[in-house]
């Protein structure tokens, strides 16, 4: 969305922004372009790797948070944050918004 204020930059910016949430959006589809199925993602090692990561990472967060006495806080986002596609994870609650503007 342009608005006449927008520089060139910004408008730059915004129409990558654009093609690279269609990008990821198509990396996790099922479907390919005409309702084709797609073929399956093959694993990269690295790609496991990088989501063991996270998932270890995950894991340190909830302890941190049970030590610290917030249990509920530690089901919640265990309950809400999920492997999503092959390689990454994602917040799967979409009743709560959560307002991530600076």
């Amino acid at each position: 969305m342009e608005h006449e204020t927008d520089t060139l930059e910004c408008i730059i910016l915004k129409e990558e922004l654009v093609e690279k949430q269609l990008k990821l959006k198509g990396m996790n589809a099922l479907v390919g372009e005409q309702d084709n199925p797609r073929k399956k993602y093959k694993d990269k090692p690295q790609d496991k790797k990088a989501q063991a990561l996270v998932r270890k990472g995950l894991e340190n967060a909830y302890l941190v948070f049970e030590k610290k006495g917030y249990s509920e806080l530690t089901k919640h986002f265990s309950k809400n944050i999920q492997p999503a596609g092959n390689y990454d994870f994602a917040y799967i609650n979409t009743k709560i918004l959560w307002d991530t503007k600076l």
